[in-house]
């Protein structure tokens, strides 16, 4: 999937019954943000997070102690099957016999195989903003999802290197984010804001931090003694390429 895709917020097809959605600020207001972030981390399940250095944990790949904890756990299971439903839309089962998550379209059972989780973690992370430090660690299922996590963890870097520069003291949450991109961004209703997906209220962010450093930067050059600070400011044009 491209980044321009994922930017209009068209949804990822799995297959052809089976699409993961961009979410937008309003669907996340209208579930709550605690809820939401409890359905990611579901969905971006890694075994790291339970095994608790447990070397029988360990031992086990994520799919496989992913169905085990959804097969004895009906907790887990009921919250895990939420989790996926809400980025698919559509109502996630899971067969208790076969071992095995599915969908129902058109009257047919769809099954959500392994390879699909693994496309539909990583497209997730993706159109989330996600930096999951441990799941980085783990070797990535593909190339793609390589490009993906690498991708995402400088993008990230990005954010937090702006924001402790702007403030180290705080760190701005969705909220905060969400409020700047809808009372700076230009040609942008501040009612619409909810419209946007993640990836778009983040890279408006981004693209606002930029453009506040660099007129920041044209109003001291003037003044600037340092042959380096002209050259660094005719390189950082808030309109460059942004290497996410």
């Amino acid at each position: 999937m491209s980044d321009l895709s994922i930017f209009r917020g068209t949804p990822y097809p799995i297959n052809r019954f089976i699409n993961v959605h961009c979410i937008t600020i309003g669907e996340i207001e209208e579930v709550g943000e605690n809820l939401y972030n409890t359905f990611l981390s579901n969905v971006l399940f890694n075994k790291s997070l339970l095994a608790d250095g447990n070397p029988e944990v360990m031992s086990m790949d994520d799919y496989k102690l992913l169905l085990a904890l959804v097969s004895e756990s009906p907790e887990f299971k009921e919250i895990f099957l939420q989790s996926l439903s809400f980025f698919i839309k559509q109502e996630v089962h899971f067969n208790l016999e076969g071992g095995f998550f599915y969908v129902v379209a058109e009257d047919e059972t769809v099954p959500i195989t392994e390879e699909d989780l693994i496309y539909i973690r990583d497209i997730i992370k993706k159109q989330n903003f996600v930096d999951d430090k441990a799941m980085d660690k783990k070797k990535p299922a593909n190339s793609k999802a390589q490009e993906l996590l690498e991708r995402m963890r400088k993008a990230k870097e990005k954010i937090a290197k702006r924001q402790q520069e702007k403030d180290k003291k705080k760190t701005l949450s969705l909220l905060d984010i969400t409020e700047i991109v809808a009372c700076y961004a230009e040609n942008l209703d501040p009612f619409k804001v909810w419209d946007l997906t993640v990836y778009q209220l983040y890279m408006s962010f981004i693209r606002l931090q930029m453009k506040d450093t660099y007129e920041t930067n044209r109003l001291m050059l003037p003044h600037a003694a340092s042959e380096d600070f002209a050259k660094d400011f005719q390189e950082s044009h808030w309109a460059s390429k942004i290497n996410t």
